[in-house]
């Protein structure tokens, strides 16, 4: 267990075009809107009453930044690839002097403080350098049935990833690439199956790879302790990429459950 107070600053990843299904909304995923507002600023609601975090940056595209001058905090031109983006947004909140960063995508709008703080504290205890949420299949359906997520079946159970990641505050300093390529595979079983190894595929193909495997292989590739984090609010792994889902957006806004 963490013994001193952490310091956490949220770098908010807001970059990218956004999806063909929504490009007819605007050009960049950063812009979307819901209502009046933009979906950051659903985002920043939640994220300005987590505890423990002392900053906020988000990374955009430099052409969406005249449309963020309104939030509160840094707003930082985005770069190349999200490991960049990642890295620039550290940087930003060098200043705070953070102990971990929470990295957030910009398009998971019905976040809620108790869900961000569950996983926050949960990362903390764990002592990992590096944590990401996993969502049960029955908690995902239960709060967006219909919604079409992917899954992939452990030992554990079935489960969706989430739209964070939490760290150390120096973890991106050498390990920026591994990161990288695991955070594009979250959603892809067999691609991150593929980095992990094949031997974690065959597990995943027979029904037999678990939790303490992936972590193990997680950690001997970084080398660093990985701990996946069960997370019971699926609003962290409900991402806006198409019509249906910013629908499904506004339906919970309007019934104020969010």
């Amino acid at each position: 267990m963490t013994t001193s107070t952490p310091r956490i600053g949220a770098v908010v990843l807001a970059g990218g075009r956004v999806p063909k299904g929504l490009a007819h909304l605007c050009t960049h995923r950063a812009l979307l809107t819901l209502q009046g507002r933009l979906l950051l600023d659903y985002l920043y609601d939640t994220l300005r009453n987590v505890a423990g975090l002392v900053d906020i940056a988000v990374v955009a595209p430099e052409a969406a930044l005249p449309g963020l001058a309104h939030l509160p905090d840094r707003q930082i031109a985005a770069g190349d690839t999200i490991v960049e983006n990642m890295q620039r947004g550290a940087r930003a909140l060098a200043g705070a002097h953070p102990t971990h960063l929470l990295f957030i995508t910009g398009d998971i709008p019905l976040i809620t403080v108790a869900g961000v703080e569950t996983f926050i504290d949960a990362s903390l205890a764990t002592n990992a350098a590096l944590t990401y949420p996993i969502i049960p299949r029955e908690a995902s359906e239960a709060r967006f049935p219909g919604a079409r997520r992917t899954y992939v079946r452990l030992k554990e159970g079935t489960f969706t990833g989430g739209n964070i990641i939490f760290t150390d505050a120096h973890l991106l300093d050498d390990k920026g690439g591994l990161i990288l390529d695991l955070f594009n595979a979250r959603k892809s079983p067999l691609k991150l199956a593929n980095i992990l190894g094949w031997g974690t595929v065959l597990r995943l193909l027979t029904g037999s790879l678990s939790l303490p495997y992936v972590e193990a292989v997680a950690a001997r590739i970084l080398t660093a302790p990985v701990r996946a984090v069960l997370c019971p609010h699926a609003e962290i792994g409900f991402d806006v990429d198409k019509p249906e889902d910013l629908a499904a957006v506004e339906q919970a806004l309007t019934a104020n459950v969010k």
